[in-house]
C-alpha cells in the first residue's frame, strides 16, 4: 500500500467536515434571516452537533499531516515552515476575508449581518469560516515538529490542560486567544495520531459503535436547545470525533479511495467561496422575490459547492489566477513554466 493510500482516511474526514461546514453555514444563514428558529430541535440538533465536530476534525487532520510529513525539525526549518504557512495560508485568508466583509457591507440587509471594521476582522476577530485559518498558522508557529515520542504526548498534555482550564475555569478570553485555547487539543491529537497503531479487531470496531451511539444520543438529549455548557460539548465533541476518526480509517481500509482523493482537491476551493457564492445566491434571489425555502436550499448548496468547484478547474492550470487560492503551487508552477 501506497504511503498516500495508507492516509485516505484523511480525505474521508476533510470530505465529511467539509460537507457539514457548508450545510452550517447555510441553515444558520435561514436562522439569521428569521426564516428557522434557534429553538426548533431540528435546527438546534445538527447546528450544535457539527459545531462540536466540523472544525475540530479539520484541525485533526491537520496536525497529522504537519508531524507526519515535517521532516526538518530544526529551528531554521521551523521558520522556514512558518513562512510557507504564512505564505500559504495568508493569502487566500487576506483575499476572501475582504471579498466577505465587501459582501457584507454592501449587501448587509441580504446577508447574515453587517461585518466588522477590516482591520479587526483580519487581526483581531476573524470571521467565520476564515478564522480557521488564522488560528492554523498561530498552531504552526507556536507549535514545534519534534521527531521524539515523548516530546509529542508533552506538547499533547499542555493542550489538554489549557483545554480543561478553558471548559472549568470560567475567564473570558479574547475571540482569537479563546479559539486558540480551545482547538489546540485536537491539532496535537492529530500530532499524537501519527504514533498510535490501530488493529481495526472487533473490540475496536465495538468501542467505535459505542461513541457513536453515545454521542449522538447525547446531542439529541442536549441540543435540543442551544447548549452553551462548555463540559457538555467537550464531552460530546470527544465522543463525535473519535467515533468519526476511527469509522473514516475503518472505510478506508477496504477502499482505493479514487473517488474520495479526487474530492479531496476539492475541499479547500469549496472552505474558501462556499459563504460567498451562498450569499450571492441568497441576494439575488431575494432581489427576485423568491423567498422559499426548499429553492433556497437547493440553490445554496449548487451555489456553495458546484461553483467553487468549477472556479477551481478553471484556475488550477492558470497559475495567475491560482496564486489566490493556493499560491505556494501556484508559485511553483510558474517557475515549472519559466524553465
Amino acid at each position: 500500500m501506497s504511503q498516500r493510500k495508507s492516509f485516505t482516511w484523511i480525505d474521508y474526514t476533510k470530505v465529511f467536515a467539509i460537507i457539514c461546514v457548508v450545510a452550517t453555514h447555510l441553515f444558520m444563514s435561514f436562522e439569521q434571516l428569521g426564516w428557522v428558529k434557534k429553538s426548533d430541535a431540528y435546527y438546534s440538533i445538527p447546528i450544535q452537533i457539527s459545531l462540536v465536530l466540523s472544525v475540530q476534525l479539520f484541525f485533526v487532520c491537520s496536525g497529522f499531516l504537519y508531524q507526519q510529513f515535517r521532516k526538518d525539525t530544526t529551528v531554521k526549518g521551523h521558520f522556514k515552515n512558518v513562512l510557507n504557512k504564512l505564505i500559504a495560508l495568508g493569502v487566500p485568508y487576506i483575499i476572501f476575508t475582504t471579498i466577505s466583509i465587501v459582501i457584507k457591507n454592501v449587501f448587509a440587509s441580504s446577508v447574515n449581518r453587517e461585518a466588522t471594521p477590516i482591520l479587526k476582522t483580519l487581526f483581531i476577530k476573524p470571521m467565520a469560516p476564515y478564522w480557521y485559518l488564522y488560528v492554523l498558522f498561530v498552531f504552526f508557529l507556536i507549535i514545534p515538529c519534534v521527531n521524539d515520542k515523548r516530546k509529542i504526548y508533552a506538547i499533547f498534555a499542555v493542550s489538554v490542560i489549557l483545554k480543561l482550564a478553558y471548559v472549568f475555569i470560567p475567564i473570558k478570553l479574547p475571540y482569537v486567544f479563546m479559539q486558540i485555547v480551545s482547538n489546540s487539543i485536537w491539532f496535537t491529537f492529530g500530532m499524537l495520531l501519527t504514533n498510535i497503531k490501530l488493529k481495526y479487531n472487533l473490540l475496536e470496531k465495538v468501542i467505535c459503535i459505542v461513541l457513536g451511539f453515545t454521542g449522538v444520543s447525547l446531542s439529541i438529549y442536549f441540543f435540543r436547545n442551544t447548549n452553551e455548557t462548555k463540559t457538555v460539548r467537550f464531552a460530546i465533541s470527544i465522543l463525535l470525533v473519535l467515533f468519526c476518526l476511527y469509522l473514516f480509517m475503518w472505510i478506508s481500509k477496504g477502499s482505493d479511495g479514487r473517488i474520495v482523493s479526487r474530492l479531496r482537491n476539492y475541499v479547500l476551493p469549496v472552505f474558501l467561496m462556499h459563504t460567498i457564492f451562498a450569499a450571492g445566491a441568497r441576494i439575488a434571489m431575494l432581489k427576485v422575490g423568491i423567498r422559499a425555502m426548499p429553492i433556497h436550499i437547493f440553490v445554496g448548496l449548487i451555489a456553495s459547492f458546484a461553483l467553487p468547484m468549477l472556479v477551481y478547474m478553471f484556475v488550477k492550470n492558470k497559475w495567475y489566477l491560482l496564486i489566490f487560492i493556493e499560491p505556494l503551487k501556484a508559485w511553483k508552477m510558474r517557475k515549472q513554466k519559466n524553465k
